[in-house]
C-alpha cells in the first residue's frame, strides 16, 4: 500500500484553477491526487495546516546564488535552501559569477551543481555579452540550446546599436569560419534589463528592470 500524505484543514490558494477555500489536499506518490473538504481523511500521514496558506511554489525572477566565485557570499546550495524555506520552488539565477554564465560549459555548471546539491529548481539566466563586458554578444542560440531561459548582464549596461562598440553576433559562416554581424533575428526568450545611467542619459536609460 502506498503512503498518503494529508495537508489538512489549510487555507488553500491556486489561482490557476479558482480556488480559495479552507480544504485538505491530498497527495499520493509525489503528486497532488485530490483537493477539497475532507480529501485527505483516510491518508496515512497528515500535516496540520490550520490558520496557514497552502499554495503553488513562488518563483523568483531575480536571484543571486554567487557560485562560481563568491562562494563566500552564497553557494548553489545554501542559496536554493533558503529559497525552500520562503516558499520559492524555482529561482533564475543571474549571471554576475566569476566566471561569469556565458558559455554552455557554465550553463551546464550551473545545472549538474543545482541538480546534486539544490534544494529547489535552479533556471539559469545567461549573459547577453561575453563576460559582461558590453561589447560582444555571447552565443545565444548556443546558450538557449544550454538550458538558458533568458538573457541579461545584470547591472552592467550594453552598448547601443549606433555606438561603434555595439555588440555584434558570432556566427558560424560558409568554409567554418567564424564572422560577426548585428544579430537581426530575436531568439524565442526574456532579456533582463538592468540598465543604469553613466552621466548623460543612453537611449536605454527608459527601460524598466526586468522587461522581458
Amino acid at each position: 500500500m502506498s503512503t498518503t500524505l494529508a495537508i489538512r484543514g489549510g487555507r488553500v490558494i491556486d489561482p490557476a484553477n479558482g480556488v480559495d477555500a479552507i480544504a485538505d489536499v491530498l497527495i499520493a506518490e509525489g503528486r497532488i491526487a485530490a483537493v477539497g473538504p475532507d480529501a485527505g481523511r483516510d491518508a496515512s500521514q497528515t500535516i496540520d495546516a490550520s490558520g496557514l496558506i497552502i499554495c503553488p511554489g513562488f518563483v523568483d525572477i531575480h536571484c543571486h546564488l554567487r557560485e562560481p566565485g563568491f562562494e563566500h557570499k552564497e553557494t548553489i546550495a545554501t542559496g536554493t535552501l533558503a529559497a525552500a524555506r520562503g516558499g520559492f520552488t524555482t529561482i533564475c539565477a543571474m549571471p554576475n559569477t566569476e566566471p561569469p554564465i556565458d558559455s554552455a560549459g557554465m550553463i551546464e555548471f550551473i545545472l549538474r551543481t543545482a541538480q546534486s546539491q539544490g534544494a529547489v529548481r535552479v533556471l539559469p539566466i545567461a549573459c547577453v555579452t561575453r563576460g559582461r563586458a558590453g561589447r560582444e554578444l555571447a552565443d545565444l542560440a548556443e546558450l538557449a540550446q544550454a538550458g538558458a531561459v533568458a538573457f541579461s548582464d545584470d547591472g552592467a549596461p550594453v552598448a547601443c546599436r549606433s555606438s561603434p562598440h555595439a555588440p555584434s553576433a558570432r556566427v558560424r559562416g560558409h568554409a567554418g569560419r567564424a564572422r560577426h554581424q548585428p544579430l537581426r533575428r530575436p531568439l524565442p526568450l526574456g532579456r533582463w534589463s538592468h540598465a543604469r545611467r553613466l552621466g548623460l542619459d543612453p537611449p536605454w536609460s527608459s527601460w524598466r528592470s526586468h522587461r522581458g
